[in-house]
């Protein structure tokens, strides 16, 4: 028998041999069970936690990066957090404030603090978890709403991992907004309001009379809506777009570079100052 009838029948027996194999590895794949990855954390009881005296509060992931090369680390225990689930911001006159979460949500949180800041930090080892997330890469982690009361010393907030702040009814002299989360006011008196990044940005009803929104870091409505606004001070360093309706005495551009530009669409006198870039 020559030699390439000899390979033609080889590959003829062997080929469904290895189609067979395939499909029963692919079929064991398939077939292996997911590790659960959604850790709901909203039934049940809530707990108050009173915290320490600060000036601000900082919102923090405890996630852990292991070295796994020169130059490179990898996260281990990973986890998203806050879906289902808001941050509720009120104003509260006494010296401390006040941290309500799921009673489910405590083990996982743990406060401190780094000079004046109190740093609440949410961290989800797979040792501290029920087993069956044990093998789970990551984890999508249902915090359910979490209420904080604000003493007036505060003067700044960071998040790092939230999805939305509501505040309602905030009375500041200052307050700072440093967020990876939406931000939604209601009702609320702030002197001065600094927001300096953040997902969403919308101001629904209240006063305030300087409002500094950084446009590179911001996505903020094209119109507050009902909130009313003495000053407006925004800062960028690439074309930013305004549109006024009536929320806004006056309006200072801030620009970062040479190459900003502010375009306002203005439904009827304003003052508009523009100083000179500030780099």
């Amino acid at each position: 028998m020559k030699k390439t009838t000899k390979i033609i029948i080889g590959l003829l027996v062997g080929m469904p041999l290895l189609i067979v194999t395939f499909i029963f590895l692919f079929t064991r794949v398939l077939m292996q069970p997911t590790p659960n990855r959604n850790f709901d954390l909203r039934s049940g009881n809530s707990v108050t936690i009173e915290l320490p005296v600060c000036k601000a509060i900082e919102f923090k992931s405890g996630v852990e990066y292991k070295k796994v090369s020169e130059g490179r680390y990898q996260a281990i225990d990973q986890f998203f957090f806050n879906e289902h689930g808001n941050v509720y911001l009120t104003s509260t006159t006494d010296a401390q404030g006040k941290f309500t979460i799921s009673e489910k949500l405590k083990p996982f949180t743990e406060i401190s603090m780094q000079g004046d800041t109190c740093v609440i930090t949410f961290a989800f080892p797979r040792e501290k978890c029920p087993e069956q997330f044990c093998e789970a890469p990551f984890l999508h982690v249902a915090s359910g709403d979490m209420h904080l009361t604000l003493p007036k010393d505060v003067v700044y907030i960071a998040d790092h991992l939230l999805n939305l702040f509501s505040c309602q009814g905030l009375s500041h002299e200052r307050l700072t907004f440093n967020a990876n989360a939406r931000i939604d006011i209601f009702d609320s008196n702030i002197d001065t309001l600094n927001v300096q990044s953040s997902r969403l940005l919308q101001l629904r009803s209240g006063h305030v009379k300087h409002l500094f929104v950084d446009a590179d870091k911001v996505n903020w409505q094209q119109s507050y809506n009902v909130a009313f606004v003495d000053v407006e001070h925004i800062s960028g360093t690439r074309d930013v777009r305004r549109h006024v309706t009536s929320d806004s005495n006056r309006i200072v551009w801030e620009p970062k570079s040479d190459h900003a530009r502010l375009e306002l669409v203005l439904a009827g006198p304003m003052e508009v100052e523009v100083n000179k870039p500030s780099e």
